[in-house]
């Protein structure tokens, strides 16, 4: 059996109570907060800390005509240009000139600029962009307080659902460029952004681009330099293009070559010829000429020289880097090696870019090794194939991560650097870093940016261990791990203060809800994934036994806050609101809830403070959801709209918590038959989630699909379909070519499918709720409450597809656990019932 958890500390106890005070405070302070520093200065610095091209090069860019006809805006009908050429051309080089010709020649638009890596994401292309503008003397007045008061809006609310802040600050964009001087906006290096990005499934930023170039035409120029793939062909393919090609690079090749040569006091009697065979076999890639330096540059004697360069013609980039890295390995002792493979394991596989400090203090725990300049000792024993860029560690140049990630035998001379081999390293060292004494009995009110002064691997290793663990081979000294941690006080620690605490700069999708019921959604997932880990045996022990854990240990916070601060207390609601989420998702604990819930709500009501009156909002929400999800649907309703009445008079009118509300009372509404009064809820809804969100958040589509399901059971099928396009089309890729779903989508198929029962298209509905079917068990199994509705759904579906057969083996199936759970006087027992004949 595994052991239980621990009881709190009283030193836990005393951190919750005063969070409890600490979160209104932040809740009401954080819009005001200031974004740091994103408007005090341009980016562009930062940027260009790729190598600087050498004098008198590119030049031959000034004699293509679509530069020329681009550059002069020649062509108002097609304002883009596209730059493309295979990894390691110079793309970087080129940019730098253009940018450099562009400020040259032209006052009368603003040249704005970004180079990407593989940590640039669309929001910090923008906001570097409208950093930028702003600091531009072409920017007007009432353009720069526009700017400066969108980027003044950035900085995340401590207790939000984490959303990326792209879709706000892309509306934002449309709006402020009506007021925008003439741009010409260059980016380089696209391909190298995550491909998430630049996919439909997520935000589409070439698209976006393109759509930007539409909304200012005659104003905007745009150049994108990248590699040729598919996404960028489609979205560029009829605009302006230039390929880079070996003939047209062969002379600044050549003086690339022979800079890099001089700098080798070996091979400088053999320069002329050396610069001849690497002009000749590099094919115009920049990169693979600068590895053939290095290995040639590792030869002894000149028989040895004369002989690797007779080699070249034979190697390929990858051999290069593989050659590189063998030589390397006779210069590093076996702890500089691990140093080494270290890094290059958490540029592979880490959820997000790492910082230096952070990559410091996971080498300490993983190598036990200590780097006051991790800097310097990173470009030695990675040979100058790493860079600082902004105090996060990365490639010099992004074929060195195709080439780790790829199949040649080379990389295997780093060792461990496969996708689960690699994983279970670094989920094994975080979970050990957060399993120092340490992270014991913290009392002081945590606040992000000082604890992560001190524990600068915190954020990462809590929000990101689980997700390693579940990505990694299965390993029993990993499970070992495991059980270790959570039958620890660390684990408390981990669950309790710091999940809370990092949760809104998660990059991974959190669920979007209420914040409180968010964390305690997100707090069960990892539960579920974690659960994953072991064989199926102990799954269902280690899952008993951490829900447990996590049971009592609320339930002794609850009892530590009345014999501390009184049964009628602030922080005696509050442990009551957290102890009814945990009953929630605690088999054969869910109907104690409603009860707990109903206490919490009487309790705050009778308090005075604004605390109080925002936990009085926070309970009526949360025990109406409780409300829906036992078909209590008239009770909801009223809580609802007792909520709305109340918060009317002490919250903002864009406030989430009236959004939350509103999106709930208008699927009450519509569950109770009251349609038209459902779509004025939804309609009220969408509009706060676009202000707040952005037209195409996650966020939003919740909206925006609830909208869509009610218009359909009203007839008015085509806004209906006009609001689920984005969904539809993720689906289509899904089922066509296996592209996953973006985790926000899978809470929202539901409604999708919904509209298709609508338009009588259940065909394509079923395949909706079996995705969503298959998710609810993985993550969830069978008997919880979000599988026992999407499993509904998909036999209704088939049932009013007249494929009755199909449609009443999911129902057998179904009912027995539906009465368990539900009740027998639950609604959707009674429906299941009633299409098997049973009633």
């Amino acid at each position: 059996m595994f052991p239980r958890l621990p009881h709190f500390q009283a030193s836990f106890h005393c951190w919750l109570i005063t969070q409890t005070t600490l979160r209104f405070r932040t809740m009401a302070t954080s819009s005001r907060k200031r974004a740091a520093s994103v408007t005090d200065q341009p980016l562009t610095d930062q940027q260009l800390s790729k190598r600087q091209r050498i004098p008198e090069t590119c030049e031959w860019i000034l004699q293509e005509q679509p530069y020329s006809v681009w550059k002069h805006w020649d062509d108002a009908s097609s304002p883009t240009l596209w730059i493309h050429g295979p990894s390691g051309s110079g793309k970087s080089y080129l940019t730098q000139y253009i940018i450099e010709d562009l400020k040259a020649m032209d006052g009368k638009s603003a040249v704005l600029s970004y180079f990407c890596s593989a940590n640039s994401t669309p929001a910090s292309v923008t906001i570097s962009i409208l950093s930028q503008l702003l600091h531009h003397p072409l920017a007007q007045t009432n353009l720069r307080e526009e700017i400066s008061g969108t980027l003044d809006q950035l900085a995340p609310d401590a207790h939000a659902t984490p959303l990326d802040p792209i879709y706000r600050l892309w509306d934002k964009v449309i709006a402020i460029v009506e007021d925008a001087p003439p741009i010409t906006l260059v980016i380089d290096g696209l391909d190298e952004m995550p491909s998430k990005y630049l996919l439909s499934q997520e935000f589409d930023f070439l698209a976006r681009l393109m759509e930007l170039t539409t909304v200012m035409a005659g104003f905007l120029r745009l150049l994108v330099s990248s590699r040729a793939g598919v996404s960028f062909r489609k979205a560029f393919g009829d605009s302006h293009e230039i390929e880079i090609t070996p003939g047209k690079v062969a002379e600044d090749m050549g003086k690339f070559v022979m800079s890099e040569v001089s700098t080798h006091a070996n091979l400088v009697p053999l320069k002329d010829e050396i610069v001849e065979v690497v002009v000749a076999k590099s094919e115009g890639i920049f990169q693979w000429a600068t590895l053939a330096v290095k290995v040639l540059a590792r030869q002894t004697t000149p028989s040895q020289l004369k002989e690797r360069l007779d080699g070249l013609w034979k190697s390929s980039l990858d051999d290069l880097y593989a050659s590189y890295f063998r030589y390397q390995a006779l210069d590093l002792s076996p702890g500089d090696i691990s140093i080494r493979d270290s890094i290059f394991r958490l540029m592979l596989f880490a959820v997000r870019q790492l910082r230096v400090t952070e990559i410091a203090n996971f080498l300490s725990v993983e190598l036990n090794v200590f780097m006051p300049d991790l800097e310097t000792k990173a470009v030695e024993v990675c040979g100058g194939l790493v860079k600082t860029d902004g105090g996060i560690l990365c490639p010099v140049h992004h074929s060195l991560r195709d080439f780790l990630q790829g199949e040649h035998p080379g990389a295997r001379e780093i060792e461990n650097i496969n996708l689960s081999t690699g994983n279970l390293i670094i989920s094994a060292t975080l979970l050990e870093y957060l399993s120092h004494a340490k992270f014991v009995g913290t009392q002081e009110p945590l606040e992000v940016d000082n604890f992560n002064s001190t524990h600068s691997l915190a954020e990462y290793a809590t929000l990101y261990w689980v997700h390693h663990a579940s990505q990694s081979v299965s390993d029993v000294k990993l499970r070992s791990q495991i059980q270790s941690f959570i039958s620890m006080p660390n684990s408390i620690e981990w669950s309790h203060k710091l999940l809370p605490l990092y949760l809104h700069r998660s990059v991974l999708p959190i669920p979007p809800r209420p914040f409180n019921t968010a964390r305690f959604f997100h707090l069960f997932s990892l539960k579920s994934q974690i659960a994953n880990c072991f064989d199926a045996e102990q799954k269902t022990v280690f899952d008993e036994s951490f829900s447990n854990s996590l049971r009592t240990a609320y339930e002794n916070a609850l009892a530590y806050a009345r014999n501390s601060f009184g049964d009628e207390s602030l922080q005696v609601a509050q442990c009551l609101l957290d102890l009814a989420e945990v009953y929630t998702w605690t088999a054969g604990y869910q109907k104690r809830a409603p009860d707990i819930l109903q206490e919490a709500l009487e309790l705050s009501s009778q308090l005075s403070s604004p605390e109080a009156r925002s936990l009085v909002v926070v309970a009526r929400q949360a025990l109406a959801d409780e409300y829906k999800r036992n078909g209590k649907y008239e009770e909801a309703q009223e809580l609802l709209e007792n909520l709305l009445d109340l918060a009317q008079k002490s919250l903002s009118s864009n406030d989430p918590k009236i959004m939350f509300a509103l999106d709930s009372l208008g699927w009450v509404c519509m569950r109770r038959g009251q349609l038209e009064l459902a779509v004025i809820h939804l309609q009220k809804a969408l509009h706060i989630a676009t202000e707040l969100y952005g037209s195409h958040s996650p966020i939003t589509l919740r909206s925006k699909v609830t909208l869509a399901e009610v218009l359909g059971k009203l007839g008015r099928h085509e806004e209906a379909e006009a609001l689920c396009v984005l969904l539809k089309e993720q689906l289509r890729q899904h089922n066509e070519n296996g592209a996953p779903l973006p985790k926000d989508s899978i809470s929202h198929l539901n409604s999708s499918a919904m509209i298709y029962m609508q338009e009588k298209k259940y065909e394509e509905a079923r395949d909706m709720y079996k995705v969503v079917v298959e998710d609810r068990r993985k993550l969830f199994g069978e008997e919880h409450r979000l599988t026992l509705w999407a499993e509904m759904q998909w036999g209704i579906a088939m049932d009013e597809g007249e494929d009755g057969e199909a449609a009443r083996e999911v129902f057998e199936s179904l009912i027995g656990r539906q009465e368990k759970i539900l009740g027998v006087d639950h609604p959707d027992v009674k429906d299941v019932r009633s299409r098997l004949g049973r009633n």
